[in-house]
């Protein structure tokens, strides 16, 4: 839309996105022995999250803060759910990562979390973040963390998604130079 307002004709405007670190990903990711845990990226909709947290004490929630990316993919990779009901100003890097680590996510519905084209989950897994939603989220959670291998099977199509990033960026780039 900038671009057509400033003058770019619609046919030389391409799309070229970005992609997750390797360390990410990877086509396998180990299933059994991951915990019931709950994480929360502290930099991101803590103030919703804490509300979460208080209105299920009996689960375990785990935070991701001023860690590196090797510490963020193995915890990822070792738990069941990540929640992120921040403001998603655009394709937000850290779900991408849980998914791609094997986490089910949850999301809000602000900015890009909004949309299916930058987090495409099924509608189930999103929810606006007020008062009213908390007992369904809580419930979404508890109920991901007892079925995980099925709800996991939901995002799917969003973990190949980003899987097939790095190439789809090569090729953006190509295209885009091709101009």
């Amino acid at each position: 839309r900038f671009l057509t307002i400033n003058g770019i004709p619609q046919k030389k405007i391409l799309f070229v996105g970005d992609f997750i670190e390797d360390i990410f990903l990877q086509k396998k990711f180990v299933i059994e022995g991951r915990r019931d845990v709950v994480l929360i990226n502290r930099s991101k909709g803590f103030a919703y999250s804490r509300r979460l947290i208080a209105a299920a004490p009996d689960l375990e929630w785990g935070m991701i803060h001023n860690m590196t990316s090797t510490q963020v993919a193995s915890l990822l990779r070792s738990v069941k759910v990540y929640i992120d009901f921040g403001s998603h100003p655009g394709k937000d890097r850290l779900p991408r990562e849980a998914v791609a680590c094997g986490c089910v996510i949850i999301t809000g519905r602000r900015g890009s979390a909004y949309n299916d084209m930058d987090i495409p989950i099924p509608d189930e897994f999103k929810f606006t973040d007020n008062e009213e939603n908390i007992p369904r989220i809580i419930e979404k959670i508890r109920y991901v963390m007892e079925h995980y291998m099925a709800e996991l099977q939901k995002q799917t199509a969003y973990r190949e998604k980003i899987l097939a990033e790095p190439a789809k960026f090569a090729n953006d780039v190509a295209k885009a130079f091709s101009l």
